[in-house]
C-alpha cells in the first residue's frame, strides 16, 4: 500500500519546481553571458573597421598631399623659367 501523503506530493512538486527554477535560471545566466560575448565581439569589428576607414583615409590624404606637393614644385619651376625667359 503507497503512504504518499499530500505532504510528500507538495514537497515533491515544490523540489522540482526549484530544480526548474534553478535551470532556467542558469539558462538566463548563460543567455546573458552569450549577449555580453557578442557585443564585445561586435564592439571590436566595429573599431577594427573604424580603424580601416582611418587608414584609408590617411592613405588617400597622404597621396593627394604628395600630388599637390609636386604639382606645386612644377608650377614654381614653370614660374621661375617664365621669370627667366622674361628677363
Amino acid at each position: 500500500m503507497s503512504t504518499t501523503t499530500n505532504f510528500d506530493i507538495t514537497f515533491d512538486m515544490r523540489v522540482r519546481g526549484n530544480k526548474m527554477y534553478s535551470m532556467h535560471e542558469a539558462l538566463a545566466r548563460e543567455h546573458m553571458r552569450e549577449q555580453v560575448s557578442s557585443a564585445r565581439h561586435a564592439r571590436l569589428v566595429r573599431e577594427l573597421a573604424a580603424a580601416r576607414r582611418w587608414h584609408r583615409v590617411q592613405s588617400y590624404v597622404r597621396s593627394a598631399h604628395q600630388r599637390h606637393v609636386v604639382r606645386a614644385e612644377r608650377a614654381a619651376h614653370v614660374s621661375a623659367v617664365a621669370e627667366h625667359s622674361w628677363a
